[in-house]
């Protein structure tokens, strides 16, 4: 027996079930791969720009949203300065107010111590007058008037009265007021200069006699004799305000004309 006999058989190769592959089938197939590696590459690129793009995204968003806070710190801050501004414009429109009334407070101060100040001015360098040397001859009277002031009295104008009563007090007849005009001041100069005197002289109109009846088959005239003499003289000085003087006198019997009450007065009168 040899070794041959011992010896197993190879198998026989498989006979092809495929056709071999044409030679075109194999460029195609590099051609597929190359497109496949080109697309995936593609792919790869367009992924990477997707993320590239999301991280840009999130970083704009990352500073719009840090700007936004920027921003809002800048208006918060704007509206602490617009805050800090208006109290400070309010406290200086207090301050100013403030300044304002004290300033009113101030004028009129100043303009209450102007008028007082005038007010002295006035009465220290306005004139003053008296009456003096009444002397009464029937049917005149005449009298001075002299100006003790500094300052001329200007627009002289007397306003005089006589009253009557009848000669018998007990004569049933009432006491007459004769009012005088200015007609009956017969002489009386219109100023009186300071540290001068003025002589005036009036005209006493009588009143007609009254008769009256003592009985059924008598009458009685009555007679009226003067029994007191006021007067008021106005004047001007010049400061342009009006002043007034007034005085009266009584007819004494034997012809003295005697000062009723003590003085004479001075009213001033804006």
């Amino acid at each position: 027996m040899s070794d041959k006999d011992l010896e197993i058989p190879q198998p026989k190769p498989a006979e092809p079930t495929q056709p071999a592959p044409h030679p075109k089938e194999h460029r195609r197939a590099t051609i597929a791969l190359w497109i496949s590696c080109i697309a995936a590459f593609f792919a790869l690129l367009a992924a990477t720009g997707s993320v590239w793009q999301a991280v840009e995204v999130r970083q704009t968003r990352f500073e719009n949203h840090k700007a936004l806070d920027a921003q809002a710190q800048d208006v918060e801050r704007s509206r602490r300065a617009a805050e800090d501004s208006v109290r400070m414009a309010q406290r200086m429109s207090e301050a100013f107010a403030r300044t304002v009334t004290l300033a009113n407070d101030t004028l009129k101060i100043n303009q209450q111590q102007l008028k007082t100040s005038l007010t002295h001015l006035e009465i220290d360098q306005r004139p003053w007058l008296e009456v003096t040397n009444t002397v009464h001859r029937t049917p005149f009277v005449e009298l001075e008037i002299n100006n003790l002031g500094k300052t001329p009295a200007y627009e002289l104008d007397t306003r005089c009265s006589v009253m009557y009563v009848p000669t018998r007090p007990d004569s049933p007849g009432t006491r007459i007021f004769i009012s005088t005009t200015a007609a009956q001041k017969l002489t009386g100069p219109a100023s009186i200069s300071q540290g001068m005197k003025g002589a005036f002289r009036y005209h006493l109109l009588e009143p007609q006699p009254m008769t009256f009846s003592t009985t059924l088959s008598q009458s009685e005239t009555m007679n009226f004799a003067p029994l007191r003499f006021d007067c008021t003289l106005l004047y001007t000085d010049i400061f342009k305000s009006h002043h007034s003087l007034q005085w009266c006198y009584e007819f004494a019997s034997d012809g003295i004309m005697n000062l009723c009450g003590n003085t004479a007065s001075n009213y001033l009168s804006k």
